[in-house]
């Protein structure tokens, strides 16, 4: 069963790459014998695997997502690769085992430097533009801070206004996988600091409710 499984394997790359295998499949008559042993998931997972390998789609210690027919099935760090499954520890602690043929899309967040984008809401009361400056200065300390930081967050403008807050959005580049550690940090670093500065956080609207009414 492992030579035909392998055999199956080679021919099917063989031909992936342009060279003709017809004869040496119909000399060999192994193929109807493959699948009737089941052996066609196999066979899906290894050639999968190869590719996975061959063409350094992702690594171990790489944070992916995989999709499966829009859905996805598992988002984590890269624990292993072999050529029939491969193992992922999710966000969550769980290790997701997942065979190589049921990956679909695969998105590598290793492979380039990440993005951490933050909206922080303030106060309409405050003063936007001396809220900005002292954003900026704070983010210029955080590279040295924290060493995931490419380059320093910068405060991009005015995402949105709401009924008592105006919300500001925050970017900045990160080294491959750290986008959402380098969100974190911020938000952190900027609550700390509102609290030094006397920043007014935005109030939150209560809307009056009259038990009296009919129909409540």
């Amino acid at each position: 069963m492992k030579y035909i499984v392998w055999f199956i394997v080679i021919t099917t790359i063989l031909s992936k790459f342009g060279i003709s295998v017809e004869g040496v499949i119909a000399s060999a008559g192994v193929v109807g014998l493959a699948v009737g042993f089941g052996a066609q998931t196999i066979v899906k997972d290894v050639i999968t695997g190869f590719f996975i390998i061959f063409e350094s789609q992702f690594d171990v210690g790489d944070y992916v997502k995989i999709n499966n027919g829009g859905t996805t099935v598992a988002e984590g760090t890269v624990k292993s690769i072999g050529l029939r499954s491969t193992r992922i520890n999710t966000i969550s602690g769980e290790l997701t085992i997942l065979p190589n043929s049921s990956m679909g899309e695969i998105t590598n967040y290793s492979i380039t430097n990440g993005t951490a984008i933050v909206k922080i809401p303030v106060s309409v009361d405050e003063n936007i533009d001396n809220v900005e400056k002292k954003l900026n200065k704070l983010f210029t300390s955080l590279r040295s801070k924290y060493y995931l930081f490419v380059s320093d967050p910068v405060v991009i403008g005015i995402d949105a206004f709401e009924d008592t807050r105006v919300i500001l959005r925050v970017s900045a580049e990160t080294i491959p996988g750290e986008g959402f550690s380098g969100a974190r940090i911020i938000r952190k670093e900027v609550q700390k600091m509102f609290l030094q500065e006397g920043i007014k956080k935005p109030q939150q609207i209560m809307t009056p409710f009259n038990h009296s009414e009919k129909g409540v």
